[in-house]
């Protein structure tokens, strides 16, 4: 336990002697003892010499690079606390800090040195809580599930000025305002164009997701029809498949039946489920997007004839940033978010997204949305009519 007559000894580690200087001149007046190091190996003789508290080290020395970070931790020792900090910030920084047991992560600047001082204090409560330390892996899950949301939010508005500023001096450049262009020059600004446009899909991709994990998210729920929410994947996907050359097929024998649900969400979601069959499904194969009523409501399938997933890795598929471990998965690339999007928008709608496959036999992956009540269903059929009838 604390004891309450002890002045806390905390290590500073950093190579930035403005910055490591700062950090330490706000825990002295905090009543902390502070004892500063140049890199973390310093760090590590400093711990080694006395008794210390807690240790602040940047991420950013040599003794922190991949692997060593848990083999540098472990020799710190078990009962000291670890704060990381770090003026470049990462997910898989954030993730490795988490999974080695650190004790908290701060990104540099700092908003204000109240945070550095918070991270020590909550680390030394930590550190004076064993029973709850021995099991920190449910806790472990949560931190490292809150950096994802952190991450994924900051970096994707970050990103999504600069990328449309881009996008738009590229389309101006490629029809020629500047000046005539050779045809080179038009092939270069196309793939410029089509690489950029294929960037801000994915920081959308982002974006979106940081909307629907948020703690206050709740979907529009609407009647709508099976019309409302295919229709919108026609163009896109099948834009997508002629490039893959796979052929994509829609399967839906009441355009008019309707659901309860919030359409545009759930187009995102089937778009996203599309998105990843016709990923893996090789040139020549087949996918197929249907809306099939059910006693339970509509059922919404997306099948296609590709590589197939391990029943092993059902659960995986839908982990934030994952991508399998298979050739054709390295191949296509991609942040691993799409099928991460489509479960949490499924599940907000009070369902959940189902798999049937195995490897090399493709996959289906489907959902189950409840009827509309009978007088917004009429309602939705009367919009519908009013509008020309069911799109084809």
């Amino acid at each position: 336990m604390h004891d309450p007559t002890h002045t806390p000894c905390i290590v500073v580690a950093d190579d930035d002697s403005f910055a490591r200087g700062q950090v330490a001149r706000a825990l002295q007046m905090r009543g902390f003892e502070v004892l500063e190091a140049a890199d973390a190996g310093a760090a590590l003789q400093l711990a080694a010499s006395r008794p210390i508290d807690v240790v602040v080290t940047d991420l950013q020395t040599p003794r922190m690079r991949g692997e060593e970070m848990g083999r540098w931790m472990a020799e710190i020792g078990p009962d000291i606390p670890v704060v990381f900090m770090t003026a470049y910030p990462s997910y898989e920084q954030a993730v490795a800090a988490v999974r080695c047991r650190a004790a908290g992560f701060l990104e540099k600047p700092f908003r204000s040195m109240d945070d550095v001082v918070h991270a020590v204090e909550s680390a030394l409560e930590q550190r004076d809580r064993p029973a709850v330390r021995k099991g920190r892996s449910d806790d472990d899950e949560d931190r490292v599930e809150s950096l994802k949301r952190r991450f994924v939010s900051g970096v994707a508005h970050e990103l999504r000025t600069p990328i449309t500023v881009i996008r738009s001096l590229v389309s101006v450049l490629a029809k020629g305002v500047h000046g005539p262009l050779t045809t080179e020059q038009k092939e270069i600004l196309r793939h410029v164009l089509a690489e950029t446009e294929a960037f801000a899909h994915e920081i959308d991709k982002l974006l979106s997701l940081a909307r629907v994990e948020d703690e206050d998210f709740v979907p529009d729920l609407r009647a709508c029809s099976a019309d409302d929410i295919i229709a919108p994947l026609v163009r896109p996907l099948g834009a997508r498949a002629n490039e893959r050359k796979v052929e994509l097929h829609f399967d839906v024998p009441d355009r008019n039946a309707a659901v309860m649900a919030d359409a545009q969400d759930i187009t995102r979601a089937l778009h996203a489920l599309g998105e990843n069959a016709l990923k893996f499904t090789a040139e020549g194969g087949h996918v197929v997007i249907r809306a099939l009523p059910t006693d339970d409501g509509l059922r919404f399938e997306v099948q296609d004839t590709g590589i197939g997933i391990d029943p092993a890795d059902h659960g995986r598929v839908f982990e934030c940033f994952t991508q399998l471990d298979n050739l054709l998965a390295q191949e296509q690339g991609g942040c691993g978010i799409g099928l991460t999007f489509a479960a949490g928008v499924v599940a907000a709608h009070g369902s959940r997204i189902r798999i049937a496959s195995r490897i090399g036999e493709g996959a289906t992956f489907s959902f189950v949305l409840p009827w509309a009540p009978e007088a917004m269903t009429e309602s939705c059929t009367s919009d519908l009519r009013a509008k020309g009838g069911a799109r084809a």
